[in-house]
């Protein structure tokens, strides 16, 4: 039983666990609790081929990615 409660907590700490850079903050914006970060420099980093975006501030990535149908033009 020991050994199941052990798995099942690495389990969830590994899957579940993110790692925010500390320019990001929970803060109450309209009675919900959003995650805002506030960064000097925020770079995009673009991979067409896979359609995938991640997000750096100031070069730390965000534990967040995103994947479209299509990957738009980046504005600078």
């Amino acid at each position: 039983m020991r050994r199941l409660l052990t798995s099942l907590l690495i389990i969830l700490a590994a899957g579940c666990a993110t790692v925010w850079p500390e320019q990001c903050e929970v803060v109450a914006v309209d009675g919900t609790r959003t995650r805002v970060c506030s960064c000097q420099v925020l770079t995009v980093r673009a991979a067409p081929l896979t359609k995938r975006v991640q997000l750096l501030c100031d070069g730390k990535a965000l534990p967040i990615e995103a994947v479209g149908k299509e990957l738009g033009k980046l504005c600078r």
